[in-house]
């Protein structure tokens, strides 16, 4: 699909650390920002970035270049995401530990504010079951089409669409502050 992707895995499947330290910059924050959004807590976001990474170095091989590098990293961390939840018994449990103080985000560049003001929204993507919280992630946060996400869970396109409408309604209700920004800020 995308050559630039191809070449640089090709370099990291060569050994090089340099194109692996530049796939490392391109998708530390986006994996972070999914792992908030999936798991809702700062140390295993901080687990699911660090373990896809290591994943991405190690699995470069197989790498085929057939979506675009970004697609094929957020598939292996949805799948680590689900993997988690089920380790740590995540399906119906909801920690709040993480909401005060809010955590250190590792770009030191993002406000803190920020994330004071996403952190109800976070909990509140935790109150989701799980599928309709990673559809709503993986819409909303990493840009995947209708037809991405309903090929990504095999399941028909309306029903994805049902389940991103009800998500976005349940996040509204609960912050009505929001307006109809809400999904600017999810």
């Amino acid at each position: 699909m995308n050559e630039a992707d191809r070449s640089l895995m090709a370099q990291v499947v060569g050994g090089d650390t340099t194109a692996f330290n530049e796939v490392v910059h391109r998708f530390y924050r986006t994996l972070y920002r999914l792992g908030m959004g999936w798991l809702g807590e700062h140390e295993l976001a901080e687990e699911l970035t660090q373990d896809v990474l290591l994943k991405v170095w190690k699995k470069a091989h197989s790498y085929r270049g057939e979506s675009s590098l970004a697609r094929w990293i957020t598939v292996i961390a949805h799948r680590h995401a689900i993997s988690l939840r089920r380790k740590r018994h995540l399906h119906h449990w909801v920690s709040l530990d993480w909401v005060w103080p809010p955590p250190m985000v590792p770009d030191t560049s993002e406000s803190t504010t920020l994330l004071d003001a996403l952190a109800p929204v976070l909990v509140s993507l935790q109150l989701l079951d799980p599928i309709s919280r990673d559809i709503l992630v993986l819409k909303e946060i990493d840009g995947w089409s209708h037809m991405e996400i309903a090929t990504h869970f095999n399941l028909p396109s309306g029903t994805i669409r049902s389940k991103l409408s009800r998500a976005k309604t349940f996040i509204k209700h609960r912050h009505p502050e929001l307006g109809d920004r809400h999904e600017s800020v999810i």
